[in-house]
């Protein structure tokens, strides 16, 4: 009995050693770790957001968002037909869509009290908005220093980049401000009407990548204060898909068509492999072969009388040729003798020479016949006159 409880005891005493040796083993474990590291926070990028990819002025419109303006994104500026008039427009380069129509109703909409801020064109490209405010630019020596700018309204200046090589030539233009650095003015406002124009050279210093380097955000929020608009309209013409997405997206059974026809008239055209085959040397048709086909043409143009009155004729000249005591005679008579000399009775002859064929089995009956009697008045005249032997 106390040998039986004894074996228990050790047997309840395994399982609590074992657990108290795993829990003192997790615990070193534990501390080993936690003497060994330490947990710190890294960041790691992710890349713009789909959204950032699409507008590279996003930040720009959610700050001023932050700032109580509107911000509106419009891709298609060509199809706008109304402006408010209390709005700040961001009208970055790259405007292909602008016509000189489009650049009067931007200037339109800038008289009646908005905001325009416009990037010029590259210099040799055409810029229908400049040109309707006879401001210019030139190309200067492309400048990577930073530069102070005061703007109106402010004592202390900020901070910019000098991105790009272009500066603006104001010209006879009436500016009401102008910011300038080493290479020339790079921003010049003058108000038309009852708004405001800007333009600046560099307008990336607004987009995602740039605006919150220096102080080109600071710039943006006081660029907006400058006219009292409570809204933000950037305009960009996204280009349009790639033409090989269009096709995928609305005609892919079309090209897969497309592809199948092409990959049959390649393999159709493509030559083959293994010797060549020489071409097969033309042959000489026989004299009879040609006057078949000839009158195998004459038939089926319907002339089975007009062969049958030929072979007459030329039969009429041969017996006037071999046999002139027959051509003299009478038809009647003539016919009983070519009948007799051929075996055979005198209708047959007689119908040869005279019934119109009415079918083909008539006009075979009635050509053989006179074959027969070409044939044999040749045997005829060949035994009449033999020929010489050459000595």
């Amino acid at each position: 009995m106390a040998a039986a409880l004894q074996r228990r005891r050790r047997s309840l005493k395994r399982p609590v050693l074992a657990a108290v040796a795993l829990i003192a083993l997790a615990a070193l474990g534990w501390w080993w770790f936690v003497t060994n590291y330490e947990q710190v926070a890294i960041r790691i990028p992710i890349g713009a957001s789909a959204a950032a990819r699409a507008n590279p002025y996003l930040a720009a419109m959610r700050f001023a968002e932050r700032l109580g303006w509107q911000a509106h994104l419009e891709e298609q500026p060509a199809r706008l037909r109304h402006i408010p008039v209390r709005s700040t427009i961001l009208l970055p380069a790259g405007r292909a869509w602008l016509t000189p129509a489009r650049a009067q109703s931007l200037l339109h909409a800038v008289a009646g009290g908005a905001h325009l801020i416009v990037a010029p064109e590259p210099e040799r490209q055409r810029d229908p908005l400049l040109q309707e405010l006879r401001i210019g630019r030139r190309t200067a020596t492309p400048s990577r220093a930073d530069f102070d700018a005061v703007l109106p309204g402010s004592d202390a200046p900020l901070r910019l980049s000098a991105r790009g090589n272009l500066v603006i030539d104001p010209g006879r233009a009436t500016v009401d401000f102008s910011i300038a650095d080493a290479q020339g003015p790079r921003i010049v406002s003058l108000r038309r009407g009852g708004g405001r124009v800007t333009v600046m050279t560099a307008m990336e210093r607004f987009d995602n990548r740039h605006i919150g380097n220096h102080e080109h955000a600071e710039l943006l929020r006081r660029m907006l204060l400058l006219t009292p608009t409570d809204r933000l309209l950037v305009l960009i013409a996204t280009p349009g898909a790639p033409l090989w997405r269009w096709l995928g997206e609305r005609a892919s059974q079309l090209l897969v068509a497309g592809a199948m026809v092409l990959a049959l008239a390649l393999w159709r055209i493509v030559p083959r492999f293994g010797p060549v085959a020489p071409a097969p040397e033309p042959a000489r048709r026989q004299l009879l072969e040609h006057l078949r086909a000839a009158g195998r043409l004459r038939w089926s143009r319907g002339a089975r009388q007009t062969m049958l009155i030929a072979a007459r004729d030329q039969l009429e000249r041969h017996i006037a040729a071999a046999a002139p005591r027959l051509a003299h005679l009478p038809p009647a008579q003539r016919y009983a003798e070519l009948s007799a000399q051929l075996g055979t009775d005198a209708a047959t002859v007689t119908g040869a020479f005279q019934s119109p064929a009415h079918s083909a089995r008539e006009l075979v009956r009635a050509t053989a016949t006179l074959a027969s009697i070409h044939a044999r008045l040749r045997g005829a005249r060949r035994r009449s006159h033999p020929q010489r032997k050459r000595p």
